[in-house]
């Protein structure tokens, strides 16, 4: 008998959700938090993958789409919608949080 273990979401980031995270990386680049973001963009992105309830708050149900979920994560803010039945999160935007709110 296989028991079968959880199952990963896919992550889709949108062209602008890729353009933000650009923007992210340059920003913490300039403010000298580049070590700091690109590590939390990585356990982001593995929460995202395995966890992404944990993530951010939900806002609003948005069926056939899923819940969106607006929030914090250390430094990083963002947007997504999660689509439980799908497994499937789709990021839309991501921001720097200013050091002293990370």
């Amino acid at each position: 008998m296989t028991t079968e273990g959880p199952r990963p979401y896919q992550v889709v980031l949108s062209g602008l959700a890729r353009d933000h995270l650009r923007e992210l990386f340059r920003a913490a680049a300039r403010a000298g938090r580049w070590e700091e973001v690109t590590a939390d963009a990585e356990v982001l992105m593995r929460a995202l993958t395995w966890v992404p309830e944990t993530v951010a708050e939900a806002v609003v149900d948005l069926p056939p789409l899923g819940r969106v979920q607006v929030g914090s994560f250390r430094s990083i803010q963002l947007r997504i919608a999660v689509n439980d039945d799908r497994l499937l999160v789709f990021a839309s935007w991501f921001r720097l949080l200013p050091a002293e709110s990370a």
